[in-house]
């Protein structure tokens, strides 16, 4: 997202919404956040130069200057340019989602110097972004659309439940056959009837 802003300016708080995204209705508000960019913007205003909030920045702020308490940096393992932090939502009060955010303010100069696409749009640079990973593709292979459509444990339980419901009916077949076989065994063990007809073939 690009978002020009003129400073001095009476805001400095960068709103964030998650919305649920529906087709046949109006989109439903879940959880928002702000952050307050003051001191960000401030400094690249005065330096004239690109700033990243990350944790480097931040904490060599002043501790009183330290205000975005919703925030949370990725760990360097997790991150390796270190440049993306946890943003933490609300909804009444009560804590919602995270949005995994990355901010850099830059002069009007860096911008036109080093220029991004909206989005995904070219040129998708500063920083590139990848294509997302985990929507669902339509297919008309149902097991790949279950795949996509059920978590991977929900999906063990349903193969578990699947599995033990074929092996109840296929018990359910056989068992009588097997009662049929053992008592046709129990009242004619030497199987006396079977032999006799035997025999007369043989004659």
């Amino acid at each position: 997202m690009l978002i020009p802003i003129e400073i001095p300016r009476d805001k400095y708080d960068l709103t964030i919404q998650v919305f649920d995204n529906d087709i046949l209705s109006k989109d439903d508000y879940i959880c928002g956040g702000r952050l307050n960019l003051y001191e960000l913007l401030y400094d690249a205003n005065i330096l004239d130069l690109p700033i990243k909030l990350n944790s480097e920045y931040y904490f060599s702020l002043p501790k009183e200057k330290q205000k975005l308490s919703n925030v949370e940096f990725v760990e360097k393992d997790e991150d390796e340019d270190g440049n993306k932090f946890w943003v933490q939502l609300e909804k009444q009060g009560k804590k919602g989602g995270r949005v995994l955010v990355s901010l850099e303010i830059v002069p009007q100069w860096y911008a036109e110097l080093h220029p991004a696409g909206r989005g995904r749009d070219e040129p998708n640079v500063n920083p590139y972004l990848p294509p997302p990973a985990g929507r669902i593709q339509f297919t008309m292979n149902p097991l790949k659309m279950i795949n996509q459509l059920i978590g991977p444990k929900f999906r063990q339980k349903c193969y578990k439940i699947m599995c033990i419901t074929c092996l109840i009916i296929y018990l359910i077949f056989i068992v009588p056959y097997i009662i049929y076989f053992l008592c046709g065994e129990v009242v004619n063990p030497f199987n006396y009837t079977r032999k006799k007809n035997n025999k007369k073939n043989d004659k």
